[in-house]
């Protein structure tokens, strides 16, 4: 089940977030973020307070990005924020875009951004299909997964 909603992370059109990216080397919102940079994905850095980091510029909230963008397959959502946090932003999310499970197409909970309230919320209350919260960091399963895809 997890390995699927792995595969399903990725597609070819889809975008991705970060989601508490850093402009701090040592914390892992940097790292994860630079994960995605080095594996040539499409990824928007969000961080209320940072303009760009690696020369990528920020968008301020997650929100905001989906306001701004059209998604011709959607978008993947890293969490790399405190549970509390991701709870908040996910409630921020539903009450903005009422029909967010169609915009959202999975999201991957780093591990310690994520507790039950917040899996029950991404599950049940906005119904994300997938929801990677196994406590799999993207940079080790999501790299199985593009090397897997790129060599088929």
């Amino acid at each position: 089940m997890v390995l699927k909603a792995a595969v399903n992370f990725f597609s070819n059109a889809r975008k991705y977030a970060v989601v508490g990216a850093s402009a701090n080397p040592d914390k892992f919102g940097f790292k994860v973020l630079q994960w995605y940079i080095n594996n040539k994905l499409p990824v928007v850095p969000i961080n209320p307070v940072t303009n760009s980091i690696l020369g990528i510029d920020c968008e301020k909230s997650i929100t905001e990005l989906i306001q701004k963008k059209e998604f011709e397959d959607g978008i993947s959502i890293s969490f790399v924020t405190p549970p509390n946090v991701t709870l908040s932003i996910l409630k921020d999310l539903h009450e903005k875009f009422k029909d967010s499970s169609s915009l959202i197409k999975a999201v991957w909970l780093q591990p310690g951004t994520f507790n039950d309230k917040v899996l029950d919320y991404a599950k049940n209350k906005i119904k994300i299909e997938n929801v990677i919260a196994d406590g799999l960091c993207v940079m080790v399963l999501g790299q199985e997964v593009l090397d897997q895809q790129r060599n088929n």
